[in-house]
C-alpha cells in the first residue's frame, strides 16, 4: 500500500478502485476524509493499480490481522503476526506509519528470539 492508502486504512476506511477511474469506498467517511479524496484521486488510483499487481492473499491476510490487532487494541503501537515456513513471513504495522512484510528464509528465522526482542521493547 501507499502511504494516501494507509492513512484511509488508519481510518478504518478501504478504498479500491470500480469501473472506469471511479473509486469505491467502504467504511465510514469524515469530512476531511473527502476532502483528501478529491484533492488526491489521481494518486489514490495509482497506488491501487500499483497494489493490484503485486497483492497475494497470504500478505493481506496478514495485513489484515496486524491492522485488527492494532484496532482491537488502541494502547498497542505495533502489531506483529509471523508465520513460519519456508520461507517464514513477517508482517509488522505500525499505528499511523506503516504496514510492512518480511519474506525471511527458514533456516534464519527464530520464532523464540523474535518474541524475545519484542519483549525487550515491549511489544509483546
Amino acid at each position: 500500500m501507499g502511504a494516501l492508502l494507509d492513512h484511509f486504512a488508519d481510518a478504518g476506511v478501504r478504498i479500491e478502485q470500480a469501473d472506469e477511474g471511479k473509486l469505491r469506498v467502504h467504511g465510514q467517511l469524515t469530512d476531511e476524509l473527502r476532502t483528501t479524496i478529491r484533492q488526491h484521486k489521481a494518486a489514490i488510483l495509482a497506488e491501487l493499480a500499483a497494489n493490484d499487481a503485486a497483492v497475494d492473499r497470504d500478505v493481506e491476510r496478514r495485513r489484515n490481522r496486524a491492522l485488527a490487532i492494532l484496532a482491537d487494541e488502541p494502547e498497542r503501537h505495533i502489531a506483529v503476526v509471523a508465520e513460519p515456513g519456508d520461507p517464514a513471513h513477517v508482517t509488522v504495522a505500525i499505528r499511523g506509519v506503516a504496514v510492512g512484510e518480511l519474506t525471511i528464509p527458514a533456516e534464519r528465522f527464530d520464532g523464540f528470539e523474535l518474541l524475545a526482542l519484542m519483549r525487550q521493547y515491549g511489544h509483546a
